[in-house]
């Protein structure tokens, strides 16, 4: 049975610069792979994604070529991304587990498809463990 999961930026960059590597995110890689889960995400992701690549070159962590590669191969990934984000809901969760709104979009869409959530973000995990919502690992 395929399990839905919500990743966020600190997986998926993982797997395009060797700096961010994880063995979470590259066994995540490999359990998607062999067909375990549906991949999710707010529809954000891109922009975060494209942000982070291009915040790495200027850094000069990766090179051009390298981030155009990426923002391409990250496009062909089947994330199904979600447009629903609602503000309010999203607000209470960012007060109550003191996240940042971007994460509590992340917790947010883990929790309304009652899906596992696979982050390397610490205080994203405290929180989702508190509200006991599934952590890749």
């Amino acid at each position: 049975m395929v399990k839905p999961l919500v990743l966020d930026n600190s997986i998926v960059i993982s797997w395009y610069a060797e700096s961010q590597k994880s063995v979470i995110a590259d066994k995540l890689i490999s359990d998607f792979a062999s067909g375990q889960y549906e991949l999710l995400a707010p529809h954000f992701l891109l922009l975060e994604f494209g942000n982070t690549l291009l915040t790495l070159q200027r850094r000069r962590i990766i090179t051009e070529s390298t981030r155009l590669n990426a923002l391409n191969e990250f496009l062909q990934l089947p994330i199904q991304l979600d447009n629903a984000i609602s503000l309010m809901p999203l607000n209470r969760l960012a007060i109550e587990f003191n996240l940042s709104m971007y994460d509590a979009a992340y917790f947010f869409l883990a929790e309304q498809k009652d899906a596992i959530l696979a982050t390397r973000d610490k205080v994203l995990i405290s929180a989702a463990k508190k509200a006991k919502i599934p952590i890749y690992h």
